[in-house]
């Protein structure tokens, strides 16, 4: 969320006194910094871990990229709200035709320990997803939550 903020807030600032910053011409996240993502989530005490399988094809859209890193991010987010304390599971699967995301934590308690409804977050990631032409499944699993998505190579964008 800091990263979101930050990153408007940075074109904000250059479209009031068009002075561009450095944190404005910043890489927008992806596939690639997902694993920084996992360790700086580590390092703030949630156990992460990451599993990535597959080849990465040589043409990734920054599209797809970028939605991947945003549903891990979300789904974090998520599991660390709903479930404090609950080891995360996130694998990136380079799949023949897409890049499949999948984020699963196993609670060992009721998930949504917090009290707290449900937000926009799952319904976000959905219309991301279904943005590219791609698919995302956001379901309970046993003691846990699990949200796979199947993110195409090839979109509607291109």
């Amino acid at each position: 969320s800091r990263e979101a903020i930050g990153e408007l807030r940075a074109i904000l600032g250059v479209l009031r006194d068009g002075n561009a910053s450095e944190t404005a011409f910043a890489p927008a996240p992806g596939v690639d910094t997902v694993a920084e993502l996992v360790k700086r989530t580590c390092e703030g005490g949630l156990d992460v871990q990451l599993e990535v399988a597959g080849e990465r094809p040589e043409r990734l859209s920054d599209a797809v990229s970028l939605a991947a890193f945003r549903i891990v991010q979300e789904s974090i987010t998520n599991a660390r709200r709903h479930a404090a304390g609950a080891p995360v599971r996130v694998s990136l699967s380079f799949e023949p035709g897409c890049l499949a995301v999948t984020v699963e934590n196993r609670a060992g308690r009721p998930v949504n320990g917090n009290g707290t409804g449900p937000g926009v977050g799952i319904m976000g990631m959905t219309e991301r997803a279904a943005a590219l032409g791609g698919t995302l499944r956001a379901v309970p699993i046993g003691d846990g939550f699990r949200v796979d998505a199947e993110l195409p190579y090839a979109h509607a964008a291109e």
